[in-house]
């Protein structure tokens, strides 16, 4: 691994002018993960409906849908909600501005 560098999944990333790269691997990891779904879809979509009928396959379908339902509710009902003071602090901004213009 290169001096400097990030490795996450296989993947190495080298800092660039000090900017910190522990997120942009996630976006890396993100966009490929996109990518390499776009590109299988069509063939897996159609190898289902040739293996299993297009009735079936579009029955697949809509269960991953209510499977990807049910974990996007349960992500919904894990987090907390915050108080609205938490986030409207208008002197801590103020105060975190002038910080970060020093």
């Amino acid at each position: 691994m290169p001096a400097g560098g990030v490795r996450k999944g296989g993947i190495t990333l080298d800092a660039v002018d000090g900017v910190d790269t522990d997120g942009e691997v996630g976006i890396v990891v993100a966009e490929f993960s996109a990518s390499l779904a776009q590109l299988a879809e069509p063939g897996l979509g159609g190898l289902l409906i040739q293996v299993l009928s297009a009735p079936v396959a579009l029955a697949v379908d809509a269960l991953s849908f209510l499977l990807s339902a049910l974990f996007l509710v349960r992500i919904l009902h894990s987090e907390q909600p915050q108080s609205r003071l938490a986030w409207a602090d208008p002197a801590g901004d103020r105060r975190r501005a002038a910080r970060d213009l020093r």
